[in-house]
């Protein structure tokens, strides 16, 4: 029934955007604006779908491997859950980034984030200080994202708040919890004797398509956040970061070559599209080996030198393109999950409900081998 609800709300939405959008005489700021505001593709349908299984009462788990560019999703998230339960009944706070943080300090930040005017110094008060709001007929939406961040302790200590306030005030506080490694361990971990998350819903985050290739290639700096650095590359280039405002078509076909090429790594794929848009006349190996040389991909395999075992099996990994496979979501080897986590390695469900776990793309295997020979 969900499914129904939300095809009918995403019908209505469209209907609405294709009769507000703007004239053809409309210069290109308006245009920017008017997809910052409405377009978006996978993070538009994505958040449709969180706002239909919340009807679920049921905490929401956001899984997403490294550079997925979660802050997006979490700012349609927001201003949805804004306009549905009021910006003062909506709370966001991400765990702070510190692996010492005792657990008072932890929880004093986290009741600073969402603006208790009351001292907040451990899971009680915190609790007391949600369960006051619902108490006044108030209902909340609470987002937590980065929950890489902190003592594991303390995540634990969270998660089992949230549980309570979720069982107890179903109707009235809906959670939505984003991260990666840490966040799936709390939900999935076979040492955990009771999970503290297992009443909760997961969502892994969407893999890009042919039509958010398109999207992102109509965007200045290809859609790259003002938020990052340059870095060199050593390819002439900065990363992403010139904005390119004459850009060259993009058909389909070509959408779709890049989205293979860079098998759909959002920062490959910007890559990708970046020396297209600057060298448009490329051969398809050409751009394959430009993306070799990219800082980035070797980069992201040096760690794996400090642990002569773990490169040893790295590279027997590399010989082939199927890494693991499984029947359960979650893998309990941490050297697979860890080349997930960091995005190495993508999930492909087959008929059956084997889980295949592959390598991203070529380009990151050719890095590997490079790195680790």
């Amino acid at each position: 029934l969900w499914q129904l609800y939300a095809a009918i709300v995403a019908a209505a939405y469209t209907r609405a955007l294709l009769e507000s959008m703007p004239s053809q005489e409309s210069n290109e700021h308006e245009d920017i604006a008017v997809y910052n505001q409405h377009n978006g593709g996978r993070e538009r349908s994505f958040v449709d779908e969180i706002f239909a299984k919340m009807t679920w009462h049921h905490p929401l788990i956001l899984l997403a491997q490294a550079d997925m560019e979660q802050e997006k999703v979490i700012d349609a998230i927001l201003d949805r859950a804004r306009e549905s339960f009021g910006a003062n009944n909506t709370f966001r706070f991400s765990l702070p980034c510190s692996s010492k943080a005792d657990l008072e300090t932890y929880f004093a930040y986290v009741g600073k984030r969402c603006g208790f005017p009351h001292s907040v110094t451990g899971p009680v008060q915190l609790q007391d200080a949600f369960t006051d709001l619902i108490s006044a007929g108030k209902r909340l939406f609470l987002l937590v994202d980065e929950f890489e961040n902190g003592p594991e302790e303390s995540c634990r200590e969270l998660a089992g708040i949230l549980r309570n306030l979720s069982e107890k005030h179903h109707d009235y506080f809906n959670i939505v919890m984003a991260g990666g490694e840490k966040l799936a361990n709390l939900k999935y971990h076979p040492s955990l004797e009771h999970s503290l998350l297992n009443n909760a819903e997961v969502m892994e985050w969407p893999e890009l398509k042919i039509e958010d290739v398109l999207e992102i290639h109509r965007l200045p700096n290809n859609g790259a956040s003002e938020t990052q650095t340059s870095t060199s590359n050593g390819t002439g280039i900065n990363d992403n970061r010139t904005c390119i405002n004459n850009k060259i078509d993009l058909n389909e076909a070509k959408a779709d070559f890049f989205l293979k090429m860079s098998g759909g790594h959002p920062r490959l794929l910007r890559y990708y599209l970046q020396f297209y848009n600057q060298q448009p006349a490329l051969k398809e190996n050409d751009y394959y080996q430009k993306l070799l040389q990219y800082d980035f991909l070797r980069q992201i395999f040096h760690p794996f030198l400090k642990d002569r075992n773990n490169a040893d099996r790295i590279r027997k990994l590399l010989e082939k393109e199927e890494v693991w496979q499984y029947y359960f979501p979650y893998v309990e080897d941490p050297l697979i999950r860890k080349l997930y986590w960091k995005n190495l390695i993508v999930k492909k469900i087959a008929i059956g409900g084997m889980v295949h776990w592959v390598w991203r793309c070529e380009a990151i295997r050719e890095a590997g081998r490079r790195v680790l020979r």
